[in-house]
């Protein structure tokens, strides 16, 4: 059972306002590794597959399939409601990594739901609150781990960023994230380009410029115009 303190409660007011950060990569992973079983396997959804919250909290057994390694977006919970989700996805079943796979598997042997029964769900088996889980979960473990708060939002941010960065073709990344128009992909990664860029330059540089590794770590850009 979850208690919430007045601290806490404060703090959870004071983040809501801080959706616009981002999780960097290496933080992600002590935040997975700092948050309960049932919260860790949600996010690391969200962060290995792009889905969306509302999506993740209405997903059932059914639409999972561990066998093929895919799993289908059907319905999604908001606000207290389940609704139907047209897929604009060219494929409806989302492929998942090795690592989401064997993720999905532990958490489905420890599971006692039937094939209709919602992967994630509180103790009488009722959609979760992503507010809640936010608020009482998540944001405290941001506080204890001394890491930027992000939103739900940033967690699937992550996820298309790191498409960019990867040098993931735009069709591809439009067909994983499930945008229905493909400017929506290229806003994402033009707005990777500059740190690319600049990566790209400095990378360029040291190939040019340095004829290995240790004279690149050891021989700092200044020293050049020297």
């Amino acid at each position: 059972m979850w208690i919430r303190t007045s601290r806490e409660a404060s703090d959870c007011r004071l983040r809501e306002g801080a959706s616009h950060h981002f999780l960097h990569r290496n933080n992600s992973r002590t935040l997975l590794a700092g948050l309960p079983e049932k919260v860790r396997v949600m996010i690391l959804l969200v962060m290995m597959t792009s889905m969306r919250v509302c999506e993740i909290l209405a997903l059932r057994w059914r639409r999972v399939d561990l066998r093929t390694g895919t799993l289908r977006i059907t319905e999604r919970f908001y606000r207290g409601d389940f609704s139907s989700v047209k897929s604009k996805r060219s494929d409806p079943d989302l492929p998942l990594g090795s690592v989401a796979l064997e993720t999905l598997t532990k958490w489905r042997s420890k599971s006692k739901g039937g094939p209709d029964d919602l992967v994630f769900a509180t103790r009488t088996g009722k959609p979760m609150s992503d507010g809640n889980l936010r608020r009482r979960v998540i944001y405290p473990t941001y506080d204890r781990l001394r890491i930027p708060c992000v939103s739900w939002h940033g967690f699937r941010h992550l996820h298309s960023s790191l498409l960019a960065y990867l040098g993931i073709p735009v069709s591809v990344a439009q067909a994983q994230l499930g945008h229905a128009d493909p400017r929506i992909t290229l806003e994402i990664y033009t707005h990777m380009a500059s740190g690319a860029q600049r990566e790209a330059v400095e990378r360029l540089e040291r190939f040019l410029l340095f004829p290995s590794c240790s004279q690149i770590a050891a021989e700092p850009a200044s020293k050049m115009a020297n």
